[in-house]
């Protein structure tokens, strides 16, 4: 569906990445729906300008054959996807909370000037030569004032989704920082807290708390499965509210030595306590399966006796 490609321009002297749709097989109306996503990305990053988000220079479309454009700052490196993919091991803590706080520190500014990114996932980060890390693809940014109804909730990556975003919640940057919750997770253990097919990752991310990152990596502490408790935390009142709360939460980690996990007894499972609104919360689900199961066996019987 989208291209990016190496490009120079001449007038400035300068390199730059040019995005492009190819709307080759789509319906009409597809084809406007994704070139008004195209030109809401540029008008969300081109609001922006900070070292960790993706500058903007460019946009229009190719007549001839109806193709949109957008000319960005091209960004040496490559994607936090190819480096986790490639990594056999997790990352140094260090290494990992690093671009965590970069990546929390932008989605601050982005946040400040009503800019919810809404696919924050390590495909949209950048990382250059010199270990910065750059946001890309605002494809699906929301403004918060914008009164466009479009509806672009299924966007994104399943995996990297907040739980708001699953049951079909308004969502706002405090799902973009869960989603960077889920990135420093696989940062520091090489392993996704949710995982599974897509009815698995759906039910895990809404219902389920992940396994604590000190038992996949021992070199982590109870500091750590703190942070990541919190950033992953189901409810968003219950989470970081802010990118500039995550960092200082991930200067207070860095700066604290690693003291490994307890390890409990045999036969006893090392978890961290879900807070106490989302321990309130499961019981009343629970309760109302129950009821709803109560319910249905009710018809059931009901159906059988005036069968007889």
């Amino acid at each position: 569906m989208g291209s990016v490609y190496r490009g120079y321009d001449p007038l400035i002297d300068r390199e730059v990445a040019i995005k492009t749709i190819n709307p080759a097989g789509f319906s009409r109306e597809a084809e406007e729906g994704y070139q008004r996503r195209f030109f809401e990305e540029a008008q969300a990053a081109g609001r922006l300008s900070h070292p960790g988000i993706v500058t903007i220079y460019d946009v229009g479309i190719e007549e001839s054959q109806r193709k949109p454009y957008i000319v960005m700052q091209l960004v040496e490196g490559h994607s936090l996807q190819r480096a986790l993919e490639g990594a056999a091991k997790p990352l140094e803590p260090a290494a990992a909370i690093d671009i965590a706080m970069q990546i929390a520190a932008a989605l601050e500014y982005a946040h400040a000037r009503g800019v919810v990114h809404r696919d924050i996932k390590p495909a949209n980060v950048n990382l250059t030569p010199q270990g910065r890390a750059v946001l890309t693809d605002f494809g699906i940014a929301r403004f918060r004032r914008s009164r466009d109804a479009v509806a672009r909730e299924e966007a994104g990556t399943l995996a990297f989704m907040a739980p708001e975003r699953i049951q079909g919640k308004r969502a706002d940057g405090r799902a973009d920082l869960f989603s960077l919750g889920v990135i420093l997770y696989w940062l520091l253990t090489g392993e996704r807290p949710f995982t599974g097919d897509d009815k698995e990752v759906m039910f895990k991310l809404v219902f389920r708390e992940p396994t604590p990152a000190s038992t996949r990596n021992p070199v982590l502490g109870a500091e750590a499965d703190a942070v990541l408790c919190r950033a992953l935390a189901k409810l968003p009142e219950e989470r970081y509210q802010t990118g500039s709360q995550f960092v200082d939460d991930l200067q207070r980690l860095l700066a604290t030595p690693a003291q490994p996990a307890t390890v409990p007894p045999p036969g006893e499972a090392l978890s961290v306590p879900a807070p106490p609104a989302r321990r309130a919360i499961d019981r009343i689900r629970g309760m109302l399966l129950l009821c709803g199961a109560i319910a249905m066996l009710a018809l059931l019987l009901a159906w059988i006796a005036k069968g007889q």
